[in-house]
């Protein structure tokens, strides 16, 4: 069974969603309960069998994605936990909060293997390459870093944001990387150097609130506070723009046969 997760931003929520898609969502959502304070992010791991959870009460928590059972509390943060990238074969999770730091945790561990430095605010983003080399994490310094996944060394800075960076998405074949900030401003970036690629696009008003590219990479897709999202080139600007929805977007996603 096919299962989505619904997390409630900046809330007093304490508790994740989790639907089940079967049967035209026939089946009432279960709750994830046992944070403290609000849950900020939330993934499933590659293969379905786990959800893991961030929250401001400065954990982490694995969930059992069939029972619904938190199996874990994940601790060692000493800031609100505000972001989660999960590696492509699920192995390890890497979590970025308001304590400045990036740490990796062993699934299913529940204890930091390694903690990494480096940004000089909180960290509001984070993105694990496709091909699980490389972490790449954004902070409200308006930085984005580049580490080796295996190691943690700082390989390049890529800079030029005028706000904090709130998205990071890499491409499936790992050549660039697209950042997004809060003050709607979409960029690109070339993996290997951390060159620009191309100008700094205005995508919306406000924050952009979700951020990926298409499978194929021929596309980004962002989300904002207006009740619309862009499909961008990967050369940009715009081409095409979803309609339809009348309250601000709070993510934005591609299935996997980006159709």
């Amino acid at each position: 069974m096919e299962t989505l997760f619904s997390v409630h931003r900046f809330f007093a929520v304490t508790r994740v969603l989790v639907l089940a898609t079967s049967v035209c969502m026939a089946q009432a959502p279960t709750s994830l309960e046992g944070h403290t304070d609000p849950v900020y992010d939330a993934v499933f791991t590659p293969d379905g069998k786990w959800v893991i959870t961030a929250s401001f009460d400065k954990t982490l928590r694995l969930w059992d994605s069939q029972s619904r059972r938190s199996v874990r509390t994940m601790s060692g943060h000493t800031g609100l936990v505000l972001s989660i990238a999960v590696h492509p074969d699920g192995s390890r999770i890497a979590s970025g909060a308001m304590d400045n730091t990036i740490k990796i945790w062993d699934v299913p561990v529940n204890a930091p293997v390694a903690s990494h430095a480096g940004h000089q605010g909180a960290v509001r983003s984070l993105a694990i390459t496709k091909d699980g080399k490389w972490i790449i994490s954004g902070g409200t310094d308006k930085t984005v870093r580049v580490r080796a996944a295996a190691g943690g060394q700082a390989a390049r800075t890529l800079d030029g944001h005028l706000s904090p960076v709130v998205g990071i998405a890499a491409r499936a074949d790992n050549l660039q990387v697209a950042t997004a900030t809060e003050l709607g401003m979409l960029r690109l970036f070339t993996l290997a150097d951390g060159k620009p690629v191309g100008g700094t696009v205005v995508a919306h008003a406000g924050s952009i609130t979700g951020l990926v590219f298409a499978p194929n990479s021929s596309f980004i897709f962002t989300s904002g506070a207006e009740a619309w999202f862009p499909k961008w080139p990967k050369t940009l600007p715009a081409t095409f723009a979803a309609t339809g929805h009348t309250q601000p977007i709070t993510a934005v996603d591609v299935s996997a046969n980006g159709r």
